[in-house]
């Protein structure tokens, strides 16, 4: 793995147990057969046997789940709607890469389990479906729901009709055996979580991915003790983050929290979760119905190893610094720390729009979006468009001319008013200028409103395709209906830099970056 440059390998060095390297797979273990995640694997195992009943794989996953010496590989994702954005299943593509070569490697069993963030309550974040091309659909949450946690959330009509009207405009779009397991899923669904939860393994089915969801009352209950154990050991747990944050900063990030909550966990009241504000209230919460009681942001890592005695965790840059902030704390409660990996940066794109791209001189990896200017040596090579950069380029020039003029001769006690003039006139020229450059670009307006509309699915500056566009309208676009292993075993997961999902019939290939300028995105 080429991540040996980069800041992010050098704080996973002062920070992992093992570093992220292919290399490093075949020494993925289980946990201790005497410790916690032990016992609490066999009775994960049984717990979810109800729900993974339709797949046979995930089925066979489960048992070799409750062997303590299988390795078990996590990645995990907020439960947004429609599976959020699209680096939810970038991080699925990757576990279930990561868990064959750790078969492969190892000659043993090894077990992908997809942790689903349904204890977060923001809503914000978890409501919103972008698909270009298409107003941004927000579903709004009544008030008397607001600050419950997803898993908590009833669904009825009320939420999930504006899910289904958007389902229906998309049948027009969308391949009907990916569009009718999302309505099938949304059906039956008696919370948010539990949509996200049916509609990932629905289209990972055959997989043998275990969907979690530690908001299920029965989970918590499981994770009781452990609530106990971070109340014992709160003190040991903010010394271990307190001296993990020194060196986040010293290796130039900015540490996710500024110092461990006395009291790591919520407890739910009336429905809204809520942090304990001493200690009478901490003892009274840990002491009561463990189905109320949920990690805070620094926990939930803790929880999830707790649990399972992970091997391996694939994480997003900000999910890295959470876990590398709480170096040190799986020590203080008996635990085995996971080796960090950061999940591969990946782009979808057709073949077709590769090749239009590319084709026109335009680079797929930094394409013009709405809102930004177009390459100006590619606007020249459009009919017109030469002749009219220089003329606007000449009025400009001739405005700053003008106004070294005013400036000059400014300085009198007459000629002060020459000055204003010349900013007004600069100002008029580049007017001229843009106008010229309308109308000389209006003869090419459907040309470039299509290639706007294909780029919309890419980068924009700032917003990586991955954060911007949900998941399953990538899947769409693809003209895929479920995540296989044809899909997966192509990804290389420790591959630097962006891999590009190049898609064309249904089928997807999968290879490295190769911009026009035969250097990978950074």
């Amino acid at each position: 793995m080429t991540l040996n440059t980069s800041p992010l390998w050098r704080l996973l060095d002062a920070t992992a147990v093992a570093l992220p390297t292919i290399e490093n797979l075949a020494g993925l273990r289980g946990t201790a057969p005497d410790g916690a995640p032990a016992a609490n694997r066999k009775a994960l195992a049984r717990l979810l046997a109800h729900e993974h009943r339709l797949d046979p794989d995930a089925l066979q996953a489960l048992t070799e789940l409750a062997a303590a010496d299988t390795p078990v590989l996590v990645c995990g994702q907020q439960a947004g709607l429609l599976l959020g954005p699209g680096y939810t299943i970038h991080k699925a593509l990757a576990l279930l890469a990561l868990r064959d070569r750790v078969r492969a490697a190892t000659g043993r069993p090894a077990v992908a389990v997809f942790w689903v963030e349904a204890n977060d309550h923001d809503w914000a974040e978890v409501a919103r479906i972008r698909i270009p091309g298409r107003p941004d659909f927000r579903l709004a949450l009544p008030t008397a729901l607001e600050g419950r946690s997803v898993g908590r959330i009833p669904f009825d009509a009320t939420l999930k009709g504006p899910l289904r009207g958007l389902l229906s405009e998309l049948a027009a779009d969308w391949p009907a055996d990916l569009l009718h397991p999302a309505q099938a899923c949304l059906g039956d669904a008696a919370t948010p979580a539990a949509f996200f939860c049916e509609l990932l393994r629905t289209l990972t089915r055959g997989s043998g991915l275990i969907v979690l969801d530690p908001s299920r009352p029965a989970v918590r209950e499981l994770a009781g003790p452990f609530h106990r154990l971070l109340h014992a050991r709160s003190v040991p747990l903010a010394e271990a983050v307190a001296r993990s944050t020194p060196r986040l900063v010293d290796l130039g990030f900015t540490p996710p929290v500024s110092e461990a909550a006395r009291f790591p966990w919520f407890v739910e009241v009336d429905g809204r979760r809520q942090r304990p504000s001493d200690e009478m209230q901490a003892v009274a919460s840990v002491a009561g119905p463990a189905d109320r009681l949920s990690p805070d942001v620094l926990g939930r890592p803790l929880l999830q190893d707790w649990l399972l005695g992970t091997a391996l965790s694939v994480l997003g840059p900000s999910e890295i610094l959470y876990n590398c902030q709480i170096a040190g704390a799986h020590e203080a409660l008996d635990l085995q720390a996971p080796m960090l990996w950061p999940r591969p940066r990946l782009r979808w794109i057709g073949r077709e729009e590769l090749n239009t791209l590319r084709a026109l001189g335009l680079d797929p990896a930094a394409p013009p979006v709405p809102g930004q200017p177009w390459p100006e040596d590619w606007l020249r090579g459009l009919d017109g468009m030469a002749e009219a950069l220089e003329a606007a380029e000449e009025l400009r020039e001739l405005g700053i001319r003008s106004r070294e003029l005013a400036t000059r001769f400014s300085e009198r006690e007459d000629l002060q008013d020459l000055l204003p003039m010349a900013e007004r006139a600069m100002a008029a020229l580049a007017q001229l200028g843009e106008r010229i450059q309308g109308l000389a670009r209006k003869g090419h307006k459907q040309q470039l409103k299509e290639i706007h509309a294909l780029t919309d699915w890419l980068d924009h500056p700032g917003l990586p395709q991955e954060r911007r566009v949900n998941s399953l309208a990538l899947l769409a676009r693809a003209g895929l209906s479920r995540l296989d292993q044809t899909l997966w075993s192509q990804l290389d997961p420790a591959a630097e830099g962006v891999s590009w999902l190049i898609h064309h019939a249904g089928q997807v290939h999968i290879e490295q970056e190769h911009t026009q300028s035969g250097s990978p995105d950074a």
